[in-house]
């Protein structure tokens, strides 16, 4: 039986096509690396060690920020795209045909547009076509900006979630809520 271990370093010949053996080598005693042979410098080594705990705070402290922000637009979309799905979704459902064919078109522009794209718009569009920036200065400009957008995108997705809802229900739990007084 062949073996894929080394013996003394050398790899069995033809076998396998590629050097395995430097994967699969023991090493013994005199061939180990002491750790300024693998890590170079010392001193280099430990100044870097010294400039990272240095810097670790302040990159903590700026990725907590980031998620406090992104808690607070998850929390802030969540609250307005819920309701404002829910209307859509009632639109879509009226028997109105402009306002149903309306909040249609308006659900498959939205869903078939990239969140991305949205985004830019939102951003840009009304400062490009009015002339000025509607959405005030600073991050809470962008905030807004970023919220609305992603208010809309969601509320589009929860339309069709409780369009779908409301049209599965079979006509019998309809009248029996009915009957009961919902």
């Amino acid at each position: 039986r062949r073996s894929c271990r080394v013996a003394e370093g050398k790899p069995l010949r033809g076998f396998p096509p590629f050097p395995l053996y430097k994967v699969l080598y023991r090493p013994t005693r005199e061939s180990w690396y002491t750790m300024e042979q693998l890590f170079g410098q010392w001193p280099a080594l430990q100044q870097l060690i010294e400039q990272m705990s240095h810097q670790m705070p302040i990159v903590f402290k700026a990725l907590n920020e980031g998620f406090g922000q992104t808690l607070r637009l998850f929390f802030v979309t969540l609250a307005g795209a819920l309701p404002l799905g829910l209307i859509i979704s009632f639109g879509s459902l009226s028997k109105f045909p402009p306002l149903r064919w309306l909040t249609r078109m308006f659900v498959g522009l939205i869903r078939g547009t990239p969140l991305m794209i949205q985004l830019l718009i939102f951003f840009y569009f009304p400062g490009l076509v009015l002339g000025k920036n509607i959405w005030g200065s600073g991050e809470t400009g962008r905030f807004t900006a970023a919220a609305i957008s992603f208010i809309i995108n969601y509320a589009a997705y929860f339309s069709e979630i409780y369009r779908g809802g409301i049209q599965s229900m079979p006509v019998g739990q309809k009248e029996a809520g009915e009957v009961l007084g919902m």
